[in-house]
């Protein structure tokens, strides 16, 4: 039993977790440019993995449920700073990722910044903060 809880320590799984926080990570992102019936392809043509289309689907929910706890542990430990801006830019976007018989999942996605900086031949923003959701008002708390 020790062996075995040395095992899931040194590779960092959960019990009864069957893949890897990398492998997870690499399907959630092959899967965001296509079906998952190829991303289950790519996946068991380039690795020793054997995944199906609904193992697919599974790691994608499980991935986006990981991140909104970790989003969520991340606006309880970062303290907000109040500070004055002439101009407060809000952009917001969203994602309808469609499933079958017409369910659908929608990402909604917004930043704030205060402007933005020339650095060479990019742009970057000042003091950026981002939100994502799949529940519109949590996006906007």
């Amino acid at each position: 039993m020790k062996l075995l809880t040395l095992f899931f320590e040194l590779f960092r799984l959960k019990p009864y977790q069957r893949f890897s926080a990398l492998l997870m990570k690499k399907v959630a992102e092959t899967a965001t440019s296509c079906v998952y019936r190829k991303t289950a392809d790519i996946v068991n043509r380039f690795t020793l993995t054997t995944l199906s289309h609904q193992t697919v689907k599974h790691i994608v929910m499980q991935s986006g449920a990981l991140c909104q706890e970790w989003q969520a542990i991340q606006r309880q430990e970062t303290s907000v700073e109040e500070t004055e801006a002439p101009v407060v830019y809000i952009e917001g976007d969203g994602l309808v990722l469609r499933g079958q018989h017409k369910k659908q999942l929608e990402i909604h996605r917004m930043q704030v910044y205060e402007g933005r900086e020339k650095e060479g031949k990019r742009t970057r923003l000042i003091h950026a903060y981002h939100m994502a959701s799949t529940e519109y008002e949590k996006t906007w708390e």
